[in-house]
C-alpha cells in the first residue's frame, strides 16, 4: 500500500525558521519569469502584451480568488474531517486550494447559465459575482492562512527548484493565449477551428441577444458548456466577444495550470519520496498537448482540472480504507462526485471516462482486496456502495442543469450524443447519418489493426504526449503491482485505452485525461526497487531515494531535458507561425481587438456600415472572425444542413430566406464547401454551375452581391 504523506513528521519539510515556503518562491519565480519570456515572445507586440498581461492577469487572478471565495464553503466543510472518528485530514495545501478553486469554478459557471437563461448577465452582475466571491475568500484567508503556510512547509525540498524546468513552455502559453482565436495550430491537431465556429462563437452569440438561448443553426450549442461559461462571463467583463477573447484564452491557461497543480498536489500527497512527486509532476507540466491546449479556447484544461479532482479524491479515499471497520470515506467521495459532475458538465466524454470508469473502478479494487484482507465480501460491499453511490448521485446533481436544458429543448439529455437511446433531437436521419460518420474511425482505420495501428501513431509514438510519460507510466504500474492504487490507475488506463480505440474518431486530443493517471501512478512508484538504495538513517523511512543518489541526478538531468525538448517541439511552429508567416507573421496582431483583417480579403465590397446589409456565410462556419453582430451574420454548421434530395444547396444554407429580402449577400467558401463534400457524407454534390465560375477557380471565399444571387 502507498504511505499517503500525511504532515507526519516523516514527511520532508523545510526547517521551521523558514517563513516563506520555497515553493511559495519558487512558484512566483515561474510566474514572474513566464511573463517575461511571454513579452519576449511578442516581440513589436511587446507593449500590448504586457499591459494586456498586467490588466487581464488582474481580472484572472481575482476570477481564481473569487472562485477560491465560493468553493471555500462545501470544500473546508467536506475536508474538516474523513469518515474516521473526526480524525482530522492532513491533505497536501495544494490540494485543498486548487478544490476549493475548481468546486467555485464550477459553481460560478452554473450561476452564469441561470442568469443567462434568464437574461440577467451583463457587466456588472459579472463583477458583482467576483467581488461577493473575493470577499468571502479574504474571510477564509484570514482564517486558515496560518494553516496553510504551516502545511506549505513540505515543500521545502531542494528538488522543488526543478519546476523552474516549466518556465520555457509557461512562457509560450502565455504568448500564445494573445494570439487571436482559431489561427494556432493549423494544419494539425489541435487546430482552433471548433473554437471560431462553437467554443468562442456561441458565447458570442448569446453575449450579442442578451440572454442564453436555442442554437438550431449550431449543433455544438446543445453540448454542455461548463467552460465556456467562462468565456460568457469574460465577453459581458470586457464589453465585447472581440474585447474579451484574449480575457477568455488567459483564463483557460489559468485553467490549465491548475490542473497541473492538482496533478503535483496528489502526487505529493501518494508519492513514497517528494523528488519523486515534483520529476513526475514537472514531467507531465511539459507534455506538449498541455502546452498546445492551454492557449486556445477548448475545454480540455477544465476537463482535466476536474477530471484529476475526481481521480485523486477516489485515489485518496481508497488509500485511506482498511475495510476494518469503515468503508470508503462518503466525505472525499462526495468532493470526487462533485468534481465528476463538473468535468461532464464540461465535456461529455467525462460521463463514461469519469462518472462512470471511476466509481466501477474503485468498486473493484476495493472489493477485490476483501478477500486478500480477509474481510467477508459483503461487509466490503457495505463499506464501499454508500460512497460510491453518492458519488454518481452528487454528479448527476450537479451535471442535472444541463441534462435539463437539453430534454426541453431536444428530448435528448445528451443531445447529439446518445440518439440510439434518447432519439434524434433536432437531426432529420441524414443528418444522424453525417453525425455518425464524422464521429467514428475513417474507413482504413475500423479495422482492429488499423485502431491499433493508429494508437501507435497518435499516442505512443506520438511527440505530443512526450514519448517517455506513458512508459514510465506502464513501468510505474508494474513495480506497484501490489498496491490497490496501482490497481485503481492501472484501471482506469486500460479503460481510457479501450475507449479511445472503441468509441473515438482516434484522435491524439481525445486520450489527454490519461496523463494526470501517468504523473499520478509515476509518482506513486517504489522506483527503489529497480537498484539498490541506501535509506536514510533518520525519520520513518518514508523517503526511500536518498537526495544525494546519482539516479536523482540522472532523473533530473532526463526531465530537464525531456522539458527542452518538449518545449522546443512546440516552440518552433510556434515561431514560425508568429514570425514567418504572411510576410512580417501575425506577431503583429498579438493582443490586438481588431481581428477583421483575418476575414478582410473576402469581405472586401461588403457595407459593413449599412445596418440594413447582412451577410450569410455558404460553406464557412468559422463566423467569429467576421466584424457583425449576429443579427447581420447567419451561418450553418454541416452538421445543422438538412440537405435532402429535394432540396437545393442554398436552401440548407440559408433556410430563414434572408437572401430573397434584396439586402443581404452570400460568401460562399469553395474549399470549406469541398472539404465538406469530400468529408462529411452524405453531403450532396456541389452544382456544376458553382464549379465553373471565375470566382470559384480562385479557390478562395468570395461575395455574392444580393443581385446577382438568383445566378446561385
Amino acid at each position: 500500500m502507498s504511505r499517503i504523506n500525511d504532515g507526519s513528521p516523516g514527511t520532508a519539510q523545510a526547517s521551521p525558521e523558514r517563513r516563506v515556503p520555497l515553493g511559495l518562491i519558487v512558484g512566483i519565480c515561474v510566474l514572474i519569469l513566464s511573463c517575461a519570456g511571454a513579452v519576449i515572445y511578442a516581440g513589436s507586440s511587446a507593449a500590448e502584451v504586457a499591459y494586456r498581461l498586467i490588466v487581464e492577469g488582474s481580472i484572472v487572478l481575482l476570477w481564481l480568488v473569487s472562485a477560491a471565495g465560493w468553493g471555500a464553503w462545501p470544500t473546508v466543510w467536506l475536508l474538516r474531517a474523513t469518515s474516521d472518528k473526526g480524525k482530522t485530514c492532513h491533505l497536501d495545501p495544494l490540494i485543498r486550494v486548487v478544490t476549493a478553486i475548481a468546486i467555485g469554478l464550477g459553481a460560478m459557471g452554473l450561476a452564469i447559465l441561470g442568469l443567462g437563461l434568464a437574461g440577467l448577465l451583463s457587466r456588472v452582475v459579472g463583477f458583482v459575482l467576483l467581488g461577493s466571491g473575493a470577499l468571502s475568500a479574504i474571510v477564509w484567508g484570514l482564517r486558515f492562512y496560518p494553516r496553510f503556510m504551516s502545511a506549505s512547509s513540505r515543500y521545502g525540498h531542494r528538488a522543488t527548484w526543478l519546476w523552474l524546468a516549466v518556465i520555457p513552455t509557461t512562457s509560450l502559453a502565455l504568448a500564445a493565449a494573445f494570439v487571436p482565436p482559431g489561427l494556432l495550430w493549423k494544419p494539425h491537431e489541435p487546430h482552433g477551428y471548433d473554437v471560431v465556429e462553437y467554443h468562442f462563437q456561441i458565447p458570442r452569440e448569446w453575449y450579442d441577444a442578451g440572454r442564453i438561448q436555442p442554437t438550431p443553426h449550431n449543433t455544438f450549442g446543445y453540448f454542455p458548456f461548463g467552460s465556456e461559461m467562462h468565456d460568457l462571463l469574460a465577453f459581458h467583463l470586457s464589453g465585447g466577444a472581440w474585447n474579451g477573447m484574449y480575457l477568455a484564452q488567459l483564463m483557460h491557461v489559468a485553467t490549465m495550470a491548475l490542473a497541473v497543480i492538482a496533478m503535483c498536489g496528489f502526487a505529493n500527497q501518494i508519492a513514497r519520496s517528494p523528488r519523486v512527486a515534483v520529476i513526475a509532476s514537472v514531467l507531465g507540466a511539459t507534455i506538449p498537448w498541455l502546452t498546445q491546449l492551454a492557449p486556445i479556447g477548448f475545454n480540455e484544461g477544465a476537463l482535466l482540472l476536474y477530471a484529476t479532482l475526481a481521480i485523486g479524491w477516489t485515489l485518496i479515499a481508497i488509500s485511506r480504507t482498511t475495510l476494518e471497520g469503515r468503508g470508503l470515506s462518503v466525505r472525499l467521495l462526495t468532493l470526487a462526485g462533485l468534481s465528476a459532475g463538473f468535468a461532464c458538465g464540461v465535456k461529455l466524454t467525462a460521463i463514461p471516462l469519469v462518472l462512470i470508469a471511476v466509481p466501477v473502478v474503485a468498486t473493484l479494487v476495493v472489493l477485490v482486496s476483501g478477500p486478500v484482507r480477509r474481510v467477508p465480501l459483503r461487509d466490503a460491499v457495505r463499506s464501499v456502495l454508500p460512497a460510491l453511490v453518492l458519488f454518481v448521485t452528487v454528479a448527476l446533481i450537479v451535471l442535472a442543469p444541463w441534462l435539463i436544458r437539453n430534454i426541453a429543448r431536444t428530448g435528448n439529455p445528451v443531445f447529439p450524443e446518445g440518439r440510439a437511446f434518447f432519439g434524434n433531437g433536432t437531426f432529420s436521419e441524414l443528418q444522424t447519418s453525417r453525425w455518425s460518420a464524422a464521429h467514428t474511425a475513417r474507413p482504413d482505420q475500423r479495422s482492429v489493426a488499423g485502431r491499433l495501428a493508429a494508437f501507435v501513431d497518435e499516442v505512443v509514438l506520438s511527440s505530443q504526449f512526450g514519448y517517455l510519460l506513458l512508459p514510465l507510466a506502464i513501468v510505474a504500474l508494474v513495480l506497484n503491482r501490489r498496491d490497490l492504487v496501482s490497481w485503481f490507475l492501472g484501471g482506469l488506463l486500460l479503460i481510457q485505452v479501450g475507449f479511445w480505440l472503441g468509441f473515438t474518431h482516434l484522435q491524439g486530443r481525445f486520450f489527454v485525461l490519461a496523463i494526470p493517471v501517468a504523473v499520478l501512478a509515476i509518482a506513486a512508484a517504489p522506483w527503489e526497487r529497480l537498484v539498490r538504495y541506501s535509506r536514510r538513517p533518520e525519520g520513518n523511512g518514508c523517503d526511500a531515494i536518498r537526495g544525494r543518489s546519482p539516479v536523482i541526478a540522472v532523473a533530473v538531468v532526463m526531465v530537464v531535458a525531456l522539458s527542452a525538448r518538449n518545449w522546443y517541439f512546440v516552440h518552433d511552429p510556434f515561431a514560425r507561425k508568429l514570425y514567418e508567416e504572411q510576410g512580417t507573421g501575425i506577431v503583429v496582431t498579438m493582443g490586438k481587438e481588431d481581428i477583421s483583417w483575418i476575414t478582410s480579403a473576402s469581405m472586401e465590397g461588403f457595407p459593413l456600415d449599412d445596418a440594413s446589409a447582412k451577410l450569410v456565410l455558404v460553406g464557412d462556419a468559422q463566423a467569429f472572425w467576421y466584424p457583425l453582430p449576429s443579427s447581420r451574420l447567419y451561418y450553418r454548421t454541416v452538421f445543422d444542413l438538412d440537405t435532402q434530395p429535394n432540396r437545393s444547396l442554398l436552401d440548407a444554407f440559408d433556410p430563414l430566406g434572408w437572401r430573397h429580402d434584396g439586402r443581404t449577400w452570400l460568401l460562399i467558401a469553395p474549399a470549406e464547401l469541398e472539404r465538406y463534400e469530400k468529408t462529411y457524407q452524405p453531403f450532396p454534390s456541389i452544382p456544376a454551375s458553382w464549379k465553373q465560375s471565375a470566382d470559384w477557380e480562385r479557390g478562395i471565399p468570395f461575395l455574392v452581391r444580393p443581385e446577382h444571387i438568383k445566378k446561385y
